[in-house]
This record gives structure tokens, sequence and C-alpha cells, in this order.
């Protein structure tokens, strides 16, 4: 094993990745849609709703800030990334049903990896412990039996709050920083040793 070999092997020992939890409450965005690279996510028919001006169960979708967002027109919607995340969960209410019900895929690389289905209500938002691991996108659908499609008022809309994922972030550690110096300056010494020798 020559020089170079050796402090290519010390180089890629110095990085490591650890899970750095985000949570995401939509605050200080501007009304309208989500857009798009807020979190570093790709956000496809997300509404903002701002608390000021909330109706019904919106209201309660609200539970950090001014803010929360929702699917707009009741329609599927989605979350995606261009690397694999972690999603550990997110508040969740109707909008204006309180037997509503919100199936939560979770995708990677196109298969489906994770999927499961809860209840929400328009009281109170609650936490939902989603625990999907190593997935590129999120699919929102919601249902319920009272659900009217075609009336904006008895849609199966819901609210959002507080989105929480982690992402692994490759960082350098300084135990590792002062073990790379030690093998360099072995290795160094053991060069000019050598050439000592042959000299």
């Amino acid at each position: 094993m020559n020089f170079r070999t050796i402090c290519a092997g010390l180089l890629l020992a110095m990085g490591s990745a650890v899970a750095q939890a985000t949570e995401l409450d939509f605050e200080a965005l501007n009304p309208g849609s989500v857009p798009a690279g807020y979190g570093n996510l790709t956000w496809d028919n997300w509404g903002l709703m701002p608390k000021s001006t909330c109706q019904d169960g919106y209201c309660a979708s609200v539970t950090s800030g001014s803010w929360s967002v929702f699917n707009q027109s009741g329609d599927d919607a989605t979350i995606t990334s261009t690397a694999l995340f972690d999603f550990q969960g997110a508040y969740l209410a109707g909008a204006f049903h309180d037997d509503l019900l919100v199936n939560v895929k979770g995708y990677a690389n196109g298969q489906l990896a994770h999927e499961r289905t809860v209840g929400v209500n328009t009281v109170i938002a609650q936490w939902f412990d989603f625990g999907f691991t190593g997935v590129d996108s999120l699919v929102f659908s919601s249902f319920g039996p009272s659900v009217q499609s075609g009336v904006s008022s008895q849609g199966s809309n819901f609210g959002m709050d507080d989105f929480t994922f982690e992402r692994a972030v490759a960082v350098t550690e300084p135990s590792t920083i002062g073990l790379l110096g030690a093998g360099m300056a072995l290795l160094v010494g053991v060069r000019r040793k050598r050439a000592d020798c042959r000299g």
C-alpha cells in the first residue's frame, strides 16, 4: 500500500453521516402555495393557510406560529426530494369533517416503501409519528364517509403543521481530524527514514 492510497483512506475516514432533524413550521412564507425548494423539498398542491383568516378545522391545524399548509381543492398533495430522507411526523387536522382519513404513502425510487392511514378531526390537531425511513417522496390523500366531492365546504381538505423529517448530513469529527494528523505525521516520518537509508 503506497503513501497516496493510505492518505486517501484516511481522508475518507474523516467524513461521517449523522441524521439532522428539521421541523418546518411554514412561517415567513408569502401567501399562496408552498414554494419549491422550501426545506430543500419540492411541494406540489400545498397551499398556505394563515391563522388570521382561517375557518373551521383549518384554525386547529395551526399548531405553531401563524401558518399551516393544506391540500388544495382536497386533492392529493406530494412532497419530493432529490435525496432520501426520513419522515418523522407532523400535526394534522381535518378542515370540515371529524371523520376524515388521511393516507400517507412513502416511496423510494418509485417503489412503495411505507403506508399509513390516520383519522383526524376539526377540533384539535394531532401529532402522528409516521417513522418512514429512506424515502424520496410522500403522497398525502384524504377521504371519508362525509366528504361530498364538488362541494367546497364539504371536501376532503386537511391542514398540516410542523412537518418534521431527517436527512443524513456529512460531518467531520474532531477526534477523526486528530487521528488523521497523527497518521500523516507517522507516514512522513517513515518516508524520511526510508530516504535516509537509501542515501
